[in-house]
């Protein structure tokens, strides 16, 4: 099997594991978790980056803490990942994601926005100034850009020139209240990253093999900006009567619904 197979067939067992624990937990948010489910499965399974040795990832988006659970139970961080204790007393799978010892790969406690982007760049830059060779990933919400310490960050790592450290924003264009572009509009979104002197790329946020080819390009990468890259996404992908519907933000499948999203799942 090549890894993009392998990663293709990773993001719909995540899919199918997100929907059900989501289902019967009765809490959780399925549009946004399944909208970057693809991109943390590129970053995780291609094994172009080293996150238990050296490298970080930080969930900025915390709302999706589900689809991180999943992936680190796979990869056997730790048994106490498993989907099943999601929101379960004493469990520590909480809806958002907590930082304990007994959560290896946890690098970063988020559920308010915004902040992930702060903390990654401090990260990044403090490994610059001891010289360690580790790249950064933080993965955000476009519903956090409303955030204006997001774009403090952006303007930190773009004048320290972090460039180890990669931004990625799950464009789904959606947030709990509607369109981005409705309430207070993003675009041109790639321009203005652009204008703050970064390395900015953008892709399909589905497409496995695109995805990957941006991460090798950020591993490989030899200049001295920072880096953003732009995955277009859909909420709620994989479950047709779901994508794109704001209400799904936090939304808990019924019976009728489960079961039909399981058959398109499988």
């Amino acid at each position: 099997m090549t890894i993009i197979k392998r990663i293709k067939s990773k993001s719909a067992f995540h899919r199918k594991s997100i929907t059900k624990t989501i289902y019967d937990s009765k809490k959780g948010h399925i549009g946004g978790s399944l909208s970057c489910i693809d991109i943390m499965c590129s970053i995780y399974y291609s094994k172009l980056f080293s996150f238990k040795k050296k490298d970080k990832f930080l969930l900025s988006k915390g709302h999706a803490a589900l689809a991180l659970y999943s992936i680190l139970y796979d990869l056997k961080y730790s048994k106490n990942f498993d989907t099943k204790k999601f929101n379960k007393y004493p469990s520590l799978l909480t809806e958002h994601p907590q930082i304990n010892n007994k959560l290896p790969g946890i690098e970063f406690e988020s559920g308010s926005l915004g902040n992930g982007m702060g903390v990654g760049s401090g990260i990044a830059y403090a490994n610059k100034l001891s010289k360690k060779k580790s790249k950064v990933i933080v993965l955000i919400g476009d519903g956090e850009l409303y955030e204006g310490s997001c774009w403090e960050a952006l303007l930190l790592s773009s004048q320290l020139k972090l460039s180890d450290i990669l931004f990625i924003v799950d464009r789904n264009q959606l947030i709990t209240l509607g369109s981005t572009e409705n309430i207070t509009k993003l675009n041109p979104l790639k321009k203005k990253f652009n204008s703050f002197g970064l390395n900015t790329m953008e892709t399909d946020g589905h497409d496995i093999k695109k995805i990957i080819s941006k991460l090798k390009l950020f591993k490989n990468y030899k200049g001295k900006k920072a880096n953003i890259l732009i995955c277009n996404t859909i909420k709620g992908k994989g479950i047709s009567f779901i994508e794109n519907k704001p209400e799904f933000h936090h939304k808990i499948l019924n019976d009728i619904q489960y079961k039909k999203a399981l058959l398109e799942l499988k």
